[in-house]
């Protein structure tokens, strides 16, 4: 699969730019979930740039884009997946303070670990044995 979770903490990271068997990645439980993330970031990436803030097209040089954060819909920063936003006017989106507030704690946390910083913060440190487990198909017998 092409390269589509840019956080290594994200379960479907397993699954982001890599190769494996059409059959172990047929009978893996994430299977679904990442297909239909696949799909979801595919049509954003693709998408043309309107600003969630003010509804109009953005240049290409001053698009701000948040891709997938998290997906359980009770975290706050749920709202906040897959917008594009026109950098000259971040401070007159009202939400921004709380979405850099909240971005700051979930980049500094375990829970995000990436080569791409959401927020100024900290630095990125490799996760040791973070990089997925195998999946062992169930037997035949």
């Amino acid at each position: 699969m092409a390269a589509f979770v840019s956080n290594l903490a994200d379960e479907l990271s397993i699954f982001s730019d890599a190769g494996f068997h059409l059959r172990c990645f047929d009978a893996h439980p994430l299977r679904e979930k990442a297909l239909r993330r696949y799909a979801t970031e595919k049509v954003f990436w693709r998408s043309p740039r309107v600003c969630a803030h003010c509804d109009v097209s953005i240049p290409k040089r001053e698009v701000l884009l948040i891709g997938h954060l998290v997906d359980d819909p009770g975290d706050p920063l749920y709202e906040f997946n897959y917008l594009a936003l026109d950098k000259r006017h971040l401070q007159d989106w009202k939400p921004y303070a709380r979405f850099r507030e909240l971005a700051a704690e979930f980049q500094n946390s375990d829970r995000y670990l990436s080569y791409y910083p959401l927020v100024e913060g900290k630095p990125f440190r490799a996760p040791p044995g973070k990089l997925g487990k195998a999946y062992v198909l169930p037997s035949r017998d």
